[in-house]
């Protein structure tokens, strides 16, 4: 299972995130159809390869971006995502661990250029070994 499949597991099955966005789950670079909506990007920023080995543990980053028309919505998801994800790990079905580690980082609002959409991103640190 694939950091990717893990994740979208974890935030589609949890029922305090599917009761603020349903179906709406996806990943960046979907089109948004429906509010409210989480998206999420994964991106790796480090690895630890040497002379004579690849790399045994990877660094990524999960960010989470959350559009609602109604800002409670935002607030409450922040909530729910914090306490769902942070200093956490996850394996996948055969109980292999995939995220060795996700820890929250921190999360800002987002300007948007539509007054009645709110959009705060949350970033998470993930430590994956290979």
């Amino acid at each position: 299972m694939s950091v990717e499949e893990v994740i979208y597991d974890v935030l589609s099955n949890d029922v305090n995130v599917t009761n603020i966005f349903g179906s709406n789950i996806f990943p960046l670079s979907a089109k948004k159809s429906k509010l409210p909506a989480l998206m999420y990007r994964i991106f790796i920023t480090d690895t630890n390869e040497t002379k004579l080995t690849p790399s045994l543990k990877d660094f990524y980053i999960l960010r989470l971006h959350i559009f609602s028309e109604d800002y409670m919505d935002v607030i409450n998801a922040v909530k729910h995502l914090r306490n769902l994800l942070d200093f956490k790990e996850f394996s996948d079905d055969e109980d292999n661990v995939v995220i060795d580690l996700i820890k929250f980082e921190s999360f800002t609002d987002e300007y948007e250029e539509k007054p009645e959409l709110f959009n705060r991103v949350m970033d998470f640190s993930m430590h994956i070994f290979n």
